[in-house]
């Protein structure tokens, strides 16, 4: 049985969910950022991966609500909004 192989940012992206120390979830943060942005660009002109495109973005956006609601972020949406 072969092991089924995890993306980097999938493995970040885990694992930023259950961490509470703020310096290692402002690293994570970082790190996911990147793993995911690098993914993004490998998967820019593959038409057969909807399924991980649309992963993608739900993790970008809980990394969102992650840097503010734990790490102070701005929310640059909600600013927007009330202009």
């Amino acid at each position: 049985m072969e092991a089924q192989f995890s993306p980097r940012w999938k493995r970040l992206a885990e694992e930023i969910m259950h961490e509470h120390n703020h310096d290692r979830l402002q690293k994570l943060a970082y790190e996911l950022e990147e793993a995911i942005w690098q993914r993004q660009l490998e998967l820019a002109d593959e038409s057969n991966c909807a399924s991980e495109k649309l992963s993608l973005i739900q993790a970008t956006e809980q990394l969102y609500k992650i840097r503010i609601e734990q790490l102070g972020f701005p929310d640059w949406h909600d600013s927007e909004r009330s202009s």
